[in-house]
């Protein structure tokens, strides 16, 4: 039996929608491990800049400038939520290794008195 070119196309038409529907179908888990890949890989490359930079004992311009490097590739590539969390991870892995005195949180956890002090 041979079958028209009209039904042959109808044919093919119908696997490429069923494909597509089959194809498209995410499921939650999957939408959420999209949006949270980027956060994670940048936190990751943040621990990484870290160790290496701390290794070889570079300054606190370097080693801030290459974290901005990893905080603007996150936005590009992830969502708001994941660039806010490897931004925050930034400032404090920052803070914490390569601000004076080390090993501690004094910028962000510093009390700032009423008076300012100015040189006299």
């Amino acid at each position: 039996m041979v079958v028209p070119a009209f039904e042959k196309n109808q044919m093919k038409r119908k696997t490429k929608a069923t494909a597509k529907k089959m194809t498209t179908k995410t499921t939650a888990i999957h939408k959420a491990w999209h949006s949270a890949a980027p956060g994670l890989l940048g936190t990751i490359g943040l621990a990484l800049v870290t160790l290496i930079c701390f290794r070889l004992q570079v300054g606190l311009a370097t080693a801030a400038l290459l974290y901005l490097m990893i905080v603007v590739l996150v936005s590009l590539k992830g969502c708001f939520i994941s660039s806010i969390v490897v931004s925050v991870v930034a400032d404090v892995c920052l803070d914490y290794f390569f601000t004076t005195p080390l090993f501690t949180e004094q910028g962000i956890l510093m009390e700032r008195s009423s008076e300012p002090n100015f040189p006299q």
